[in-house]
């Protein structure tokens, strides 16, 4: 009986167990930092292969997610920001098995922009959030974009591109989770990304 309960639970341990969890950069993970690498190497590449970007483009990155599988999941959430405004997120997932072995490339997937600016609701909990990060006066504030599902996972969460200030060109890059906490991780100074 206890080898079938055994049995039973080392089973369960290997499934799939759950849902995407976010971490963060600062952390230290031994597993972030290997499996960042790769998954930096696979964005710059798509960038350039798919995106025809010129060689000297940068990319952010912005949120590092975990997902417990038969080993884990990392999906990285990255941004390309051009001269235009033009905002770019792709999210690249890279597997690390059980004994942390070499980490394996799974994929990479660009964020389309489908958040319509009716759909765009508690603006006030969004400014609130760039607030508590943001020390200038928020003038003339308005979502520029937003991105939907960023997981890829029916996650329900989002990523806004924020106008904070129209005269400094301040911007804000906001997550929005599935329970609908705004989180601020970047803002944006005349086209460089400063962590909040």
């Amino acid at each position: 009986m206890k080898k079938i309960l055994f049995l039973f639970f080392l089973s369960f341990i290997i499934c799939d167990t759950g849902s995407y969890v976010r971490r963060s950069f600062k952390e230290n993970s031994a597993e972030i930092d290997v499996t960042y690498k790769v998954a930096e190497k696979a964005a710059k590449s798509f960038y350039r292969t798919y995106l025809e970007k010129s060689s000297n483009f940068s990319i952010y990155p912005l949120s590092v997610f975990s997902q417990v599988v038969k080993g884990t999941n990392f999906k990285y959430v990255f941004a390309s920001l051009e001269n235009n405004g033009r905002l770019t997120i792709l999210t690249a997932t890279i597997y690390l098995d059980l004994d942390n072995t070499a980490p394996q490339f799974k994929n990479v997937v660009v964020a389309e922009e489908i958040v319509e600016k009716d759909e765009l609701e508690e603006v006030s909990k969004m400014e609130a959030a760039i607030k508590k990060v943001y020390k200038n006066e928020i003038d003339g504030s308005s979502t520029i974009s937003g991105f939907k599902n960023i997981l890829f996972e029916n996650a329900g969460d989002s990523l806004y591109f924020v106008k904070i200030n129209s005269q400094k060109k301040d911007y804000a890059l906001v997550y929005k989770d599935s329970e609908g906490n705004y989180n601020i991780d970047y803002i944006i100074k005349n086209f460089r990304m400063i962590y909040a």
